[in-house]
């Protein structure tokens, strides 16, 4: 990003699009002092981020919290958010979220925003079946 010849190699300003302040000051003290952020601040959006920008350790603190968070308000979120993202921890996350919604689907299929996630992901119904 900084090394070739292209608008953040010459400015001094760089635009991370769709990282808010605070999590990008968390990705930025992680860097610094090494040390993971406190669970409360180990968040979906924290997760994406530290992707986006190849910080593995947090990807990997952030995917192993969200493990032990899941439940059927959150669960369809993870898996719309973690789509497409190849680190092995957020595989793993992934596939627990699925076994999740297997192991809760009357209770995930109530939740508002069932209908999106089968939309936007219909081979959701494939894994679910293929696990069941």
């Amino acid at each position: 990003m900084f090394s070739s010849v292209n608008k953040e190699s010459t400015s001094s300003k760089v635009s991370f699009k769709g990282i808010n302040v605070t999590t990008l000051k968390t990705i930025v003290d992680h860097l610094y002092t090494d040390e993971i952020p406190a669970k409360d601040n180990l968040s979906l959006d924290l997760l994406l981020a530290a992707d986006m920008l190849n910080v593995s350790s947090l990807v990997k603190a952030t995917a192993n919290h969200l493990l032990t968070t899941l439940n059927p308000d959150n669960v369809i979120d993870i898996l719309l958010v973690v789509n497409g993202l190849q680190s092995d921890q957020v595989k793993l996350l992934q596939d627990r979220a699925l076994k999740f919604i297997l192991n809760n689907k009357i209770d995930c299929e109530k939740h508002e925003d069932w209908k999106t996630l089968i939309k936007l992901r219909p081979d959701i119904l494939d894994c679910i079946g293929a696990q069941e």
